[in-house]
């Protein structure tokens, strides 16, 4: 595993009780829902082998996992009880990285959250984040609120990138 468990629960597992199935992707520059079909199928292993209720699995992802999981989540509304994003991105478009989008990336992140509005989201980003701006949690946030969504946005001042080990 080269990217993937946070600090807090390699720390203490015993405290977290469930289960932790954390797909990586082969190629550090494609995005996973490129790989969409081999996570679900390692993801139906994992809840099978564990003997899962699959109505209670929630999609968590960092960075572009939090990409991966917004999109999932997103194109397969039953099959995730919530989803959790962590200094994530909601689509990618030349503005991402920038502090202003653009309107293209604007309408991106309304279109999907429209199609998010039912699941409820949690959002985490931390302020001084270089990678992935605050920004983009921030206007997700709205465009899900907007469509009536539950959502909620926890940040971080003096947290970079990796805001979950915050």
């Amino acid at each position: 595993l080269s990217v993937g468990l946070p600090k807090w629960l390699i720390a203490e597992p015993r405290r977290w009780p469930f289960a932790v199935c954390i797909p990586q992707k082969p190629e550090r520059d494609e995005l996973l829902p490129t790989y969409e079909a081999a996570v679900f199928a390692h993801l139906d292993a994992c809840v099978a082998h564990a003997g899962l209720d699959p109505s209670r699995v929630a999609i968590v992802g960092i960075s572009q996992g939090a990409h991966a999981a917004f999109h999932f989540a997103a194109g397969h509304p039953r099959r995730f009880r919530a989803a959790a994003a962590c200094s994530g991105f909601p689509d990618i478009d030349d503005s991402v990285h920038d502090p202003v989008p653009s309107r293209r990336l604007l309408a991106k992140i309304a279109r999907l959250a429209e199609r998010l509005r039912r699941t409820p989201m949690r959002l985490y980003h931390g302020e001084a984040d270089r990678i992935v701006p605050v920004e983009r949690s921030r206007e997700m946030l709205a465009a899900l609120k907007d469509k009536g969504a539950d959502a909620t946005l926890e940040t971080y001042a003096s947290v970079g990138h990796q805001a979950w080990d915050a």
